[in-house]
């Protein structure tokens, strides 16, 4: 097959990971892919393994097993700045903004490129978030819990990752917020950014992902479609898989 034939690589692949804490293992053998450019959710209840997950991925959990690959690299042992360097940003649970820095200080503490700032950053922020234009000079501890996340979502912007980790992007907001949110995730796609979120509910994911996967205790359940997958949900959060 010619070179420019080939199909281009998962932005994500998993393949048999194990991973845990300490000799409790929680990662039994995941196998997954997340294709570029494309909005992946993956569900399941509390417990099922899916921040641990993100936590291989964004290189604070070592892998005891198994192969971690982004864009067709193998990462296993990559620092988190190292893959921070290869495109890959976290938005943790909780955004973690500094509540006593403006919105627009907050930018510019990602904006920083090899001791020089990036004043892209702010104007490419507030492209995807005009909300946030308006609320440069106020402190970020004083914004609402949705302009939080999407301030944590715009210093995400600043470093232009290719893969962009999001853990419970839901979490705490209203049902507009988060259509709001998810429809912002969709925008960042379009530029090229995959998107990996680790969701509980998984009816308002599933309404904006291209493809999802269910684990339950450390392992994937079933992935696909999101339409395939839906019939699966109840099994999952409800233990009733024989």
């Amino acid at each position: 097959m010619p070179a420019d034939d080939r199909p281009a690589p998962a932005a994500i692949e998993l393949i048999g990971l194990r991973a845990g804490y300490g000799r409790i293992e929680v990662l039994h053998g995941v196998d997954l892919s997340v294709a570029a450019g494309s909005v992946f959710a993956l569900l399941g209840a509390n417990g099922a393994g899916k921040t641990t997950t993100l936590g291989v991925l964004a290189g604070r959990i070592p892998p005891t097993a198994g192969c971690v690959h982004i864009a067709g690299v193998h990462m296993n042992d990559a620092a988190p700045h190292v893959l921070a360097r290869s495109g890959v940003c976290t938005i943790p649970e909780g955004r973690a903004v500094f509540p006593n820095l403006t919105v627009t200080e907050n930018l510019a503490l990602f904006g920083l490129r090899r001791w020089r700032r990036d004043r892209d950053a702010e104007g490419r922020a507030y492209a995807q978030f005009p909300a946030l234009a308006t609320r440069r000079g106020q402190l970020a501890g004083t914004l609402s819990g949705g302009e939080q996340q999407m301030l944590a979502m715009a210093r995400a912007l600043a470093v232009e990752p290719s893969v962009l980790l999001l853990d419970e992007l839901s979490m705490g907001l209203g049902p507009q917020i988060v259509d709001d949110l998810y429809a912002a995730v969709r925008r960042l796609t379009e530029t090229g950014i995959t998107v990996l979120l680790v969701e509980q509910f998984a009816k308002t994911a599933l309404a904006f992902a291209d493809g999802a996967a269910i684990m339950r205790s450390g392992v994937i359940h079933a992935a696909g479609r999101p339409d395939e997958i839906a019939a699966a949900l109840s099994d999952a959060y409800l233990g009733t898989v024989a």
